[in-house]
């Protein structure tokens, strides 16, 4: 009885240190790691081995599917997409929670940006608290588009750690983040899976974290919420091996 009761206790005080360590349950329902690479040409192209020091994901769209590439570089993030050919009223969006509040509805440090593939509808919405305000001309951001002859188009974006609101050094630093291919012939299409783009507690949570090596700063890929929960397990299978030990 003595060594149940021991082990509830120390079951229940690991689980309340992981409730307390981890961020909210949308936030790592998906994350990703943005790596830092070289700066690549805003032209519009996605040209080969210029984001070969990105990261990447995938999912499927009208038409096939789309790769959205990302890394950060000289004081910016860089975004690309590579989607099938589709009308040119279709859009690459991105979206930033820059405090990764996790609000339900868009705050004022969201914001969308978007481009359409005919590079004709080119602008930011900001949250007002409730909804996004009404279109802006892009502020801190920059995008360009190419179409590749008849079978897909890329997007390129630039876009300010001012705009992030991120200063260096931006170890430990997380934004909030969603992607879509939008205003297709058949719908939009999300990354996250299941986001949704009033509602930012819905997005993915992206990690900014860089360390000096050598001399040279490079980026953490283990978030840090992550490594807490690492150090928990391990400190709970220690005790866990003690107490039995001593039994």
């Amino acid at each position: 009885m003595e060594r149940r009761t021991s082990f509830l206790l120390v079951f229940l005080l690991v689980a309340s240190a992981v409730t307390v360590i981890l961020p909210s349950v949308n936030a790592l329902n998906e994350t990703i790691y943005v790596p830092r690479g070289s700066k690549p040409v805003m032209d519009g192209l996605i040209e080969p081995g210029e984001w070969s020091h990105a990261a990447n994901v995938s999912f499927a769209t009208d038409g096939g599917i789309c790769t959205i590439y990302f890394k950060h570089a000289e004081s910016s993030l860089y975004v690309a997409f590579d989607m099938p050919y589709q009308k040119p009223e279709s859009a690459a969006q991105v979206f930033l929670d820059t405090n990764n509040d996790k609000a339900t509805a868009p705050q004022t440090d969201d914001y969308r940006l978007y481009i359409t593939r005919s590079g004709l509808n080119y602008k930011e919405n900001r949250g007002t608290g409730t909804t996004w305000d009404s279109s802006n001309i892009p502020s801190g951001w920059m995008a360009m588009v190419q179409v590749i002859d008849s079978s897909r188009w890329n997007a390129e974006f630039n876009i300010s750690f001012a705009k992030l609101n991120i200063t260096e050094p931006i170890c430990d630093k997380v934004t909030g983040i969603m992607f879509i291919n939008a205003w297709t012939g058949s719908g939009d299409y999300y990354w996250p899976s299941g986001a949704f783009w009033t509602n930012p507690s819905t997005w993915a949570t992206a990690y900014w974290c860089q360390k000096i090596v050598g001399g040279e700063l490079v980026s953490n890929p283990i978030p840090s919420p992550l490594i807490a929960v690492a150090v928990v397990a391990v400190a709970s299978t220690v005790v866990l091996g003690y107490m039995f030990k001593r039994k």
